[in-house]
């Protein structure tokens, strides 16, 4: 896989995923159920550079927000989203960064259901208009 998503994106993404999971367990045992939160920039980094992020806010029929403390910039765009599935209930952690102008995709999932999960890959352009 690309250095670039090996390297400074995944650092930065490991980094994040620490403060999503600490703040997930605590919603979780506040409200019974995890939490989602909104993308951290508008388009996806590129090529590792870092770009202002933004707090990740809440959709409008969530009450609690996350809160997650997130660094001034960074090399990747995340978003949470939540499941309750057949298995159970959830989160998965949506990550974007660019390359040379490809769009490529990360989920790491907290739950039941694993086969949600993947490593980066490639989006095909008619999927990341």
């Amino acid at each position: 896989m690309n250095g670039i998503l090996n390297g400074p994106v995944n650092g930065a993404l490991v980094s994040v995923l620490a403060k999503i999971n600490a703040k997930q367990v605590q919603a979780k045992n506040r409200s019974g159920r995890y939490l989602q939160a909104l993308a951290s920039h508008g388009q996806a980094p590129s090529d590792g550079v870092e770009k202002d992020s933004r707090k990740m806010g809440k959709p409008s029929d969530q009450v609690e927000e996350l809160d997650v403390a997130l660094p001034g910039k960074m090399p990747v765009k995340v978003s949470v989203h939540v499941y309750d599935g057949p298995r159970g209930d959830g989160f998965n952690v949506l990550a974007e960064a660019r390359v040379s102008g490809q769009l490529y995709r990360r989920v790491v999932t907290t739950g039941p259901e694993s086969y949600r999960e993947h490593d980066w890959v490639e989006v095909p352009d008619e999927l990341n208009r």
